[in-house]
């Protein structure tokens, strides 16, 4: 929906007669999702020359989303594997998957903090082959998440040390690996971009749904550059099979976008406005 939204703007643009003052720089970014750490946007804002006053990050859903700041984040895995010459004889010998769910039980037990926001969101396992078989492989992939960077990297510590020392006491293989990270920050609530986007949601009638992200807006972020994320139209049973998207809801989608440009392009956002 993203990409649809972002190749069909210049032809939404032209149909209602809408001619920019600005350069408008419309990108689909490489390496964004699971190991990629958003490595396009990074690396195109790292090496351009080209001046980015603001940006904007759309997503499918939900419409009435809108992150203005992104939390610290630490996306991690740990893979339990157990040597092919283990001895299976042994008194208590068990698979990879009993051994990462003793990872994951002391990971539950991880002290967290209330303030400043701090959770570890255990995302997906994966391990065995067959009913029938002891697994010789699992893993766990998962983030750390925080408005604290601090308390991001204090965390991500904590289960490193954990993956060491149940390697140590079951004999198995136990990595530890960090292929993603997010550093917190982003705009104030009362920034004119913020301030702008809100009242054309409001102004189509839908709800504002503030949430903070860790998508390519951290890039925006970390090269201080203004920027937003929004929701283009609602769906259900996202990331799976069946996911679907509403079609109604896509034309107030692409109504918000185009008037937030509009706002940008006319120095509505500027903050000495």
């Amino acid at each position: 929906m993203g990409v649809s939204a972002l190749v069909t703007l210049p032809i939404v643009l032209e149909h209602l007669n809408i001619r920019l003052k600005s350069n408008l720089i419309l990108m689909g970014t490489a390496r964004s999702l699971g190991r990629g750490d958003i490595a396009g946007l990074r690396f195109f804002l790292s090496n351009s020359d080209i001046p980015i006053s603001m940006g904007l990050c759309i997503e499918g859903v939900k419409l009435g989303r809108l992150s203005y700041y992104s939390i610290g984040m630490m996306r991690c895995e740990i893979s339990c594997q157990v040597p092919e010459q283990y001895d299976w004889t042994r008194f208590g010998a068990v698979g990879s998957v009993v051994t990462l769910n003793k990872v994951i039980n002391r990971i539950l037990g991880i002290p967290l903090p209330r303030r400043p926001r701090t959770n570890i969101v255990l995302g997906m396992i994966e391990g065995g082959t067959s009913f029938d078989t002891v697994a010789t492989r699992a893993d766990l992939k998962f983030e750390i998440r925080s408005e604290s960077a601090k308390l991001v990297r204090q965390v991500g510590q904590q289960i490193e040390s954990i993956a060491e020392e149940v390697a140590a006491l079951t004999e198995a293989e136990v990595n530890y690996k960090v292929f993603a990270q997010r550093k917190p920050g982003g705009i104030k609530f009362s920034h004119p971009l913020a301030s702008n986007a809100r009242t054309i949601i409001k102004q189509l009638g839908i709800k504002p749904w503030i949430s903070p992200s860790t998508s390519e807006l951290a890039a925006f972020i970390a090269h201080r550059i203004p920027a937003i994320t929004l929701g283009l139209t609602d769906g259900a049973n996202l990331g799976k099979p069946d996911e679907t998207i509403e079609i109604a809801p896509i034309s107030k989608g692409i109504a918000q976008l185009a008037g937030l440009i509009l706002a940008i392009d006319r120095g509505c956002c500027d903050e000495h406005k």
